[in-house]
């Protein structure tokens, strides 16, 4: 294909052999694309119903439990990887169990409608850092800053509640009262 094109192969680009036999090297079977469209060109479908996958998954099973369910001789790790691929790997809670984990569909929605992370992970039971990972890898753009009311803090705090307290009054994570209220601190001495 180089001397056919007169340059090298850049990094990102590959030869696709159209026929699929990557022995016939003939003109006419080659094409130029790049690495991610031959990725794609070569995925071969799941073979198994992902959607089920992941009801089962969203009703508190292992990934295990998932490949005996859907049968034919699935791996657990084929289960994985293609939630992974699609940004929806969900942790078990620490000590293990039949918990059920966090829909990230939920969590989408709920950051949609103007939920915090700190709020969605109390709902759905996930740390925050998970579901902003989870978020991420979904496509989700997180807010670079979360608008609260400051004032409103500073008369709580004066009325003596505790920095959790004005946290789950205003709907942040209490780290962030915190950092506040330090930061307030350090600036007046």
């Amino acid at each position: 294909m180089e001397g056919l094109i007169g340059r090298r192969l850049s990094a990102d680009e590959h030869v696709h052999h159209i026929d699929g036999n990557g022995l016939n090297n003939a003109v006419i079977n080659l094409e130029l694309i790049s690495i991610q469209n031959h990725a794609r060109l070569h995925r071969k479908p799941l073979g198994w119903d992902f959607d089920k996958a992941k009801q089962l998954r969203n009703a508190g099973a292992t990934y295990q439990e998932i490949a005996d369910s859907l049968g034919g001789g699935l791996h657990w790790s084929a289960i994985w990887s293609a939630f992974k691929t699609r940004g929806l790997l969900t942790k078990r809670t620490k000590f293990g169990g039949r918990n059920p984990t966090y829909d990230i569909d939920r969590a989408i929605a709920l950051y949609a409608g103007g939920a915090t992370i700190s709020a969605i992970a109390s709902a759905l039971g996930g740390a925050p850092a998970n579901i902003t990972s989870a978020l991420k890898r979904r496509g989700v753009q997180i807010r670079d800053r979360i608008q609260w009311d400051t004032d409103k803090a500073l008369t709580l705090r004066s009325e003596g509640h505790s920095y959790r307290i004005i946290a789950e009054k205003l709907g942040i994570s209490e780290k962030r009262v915190n950092y506040f209220f330090q930061k307030r601190i350090n600036v007046s001495a």
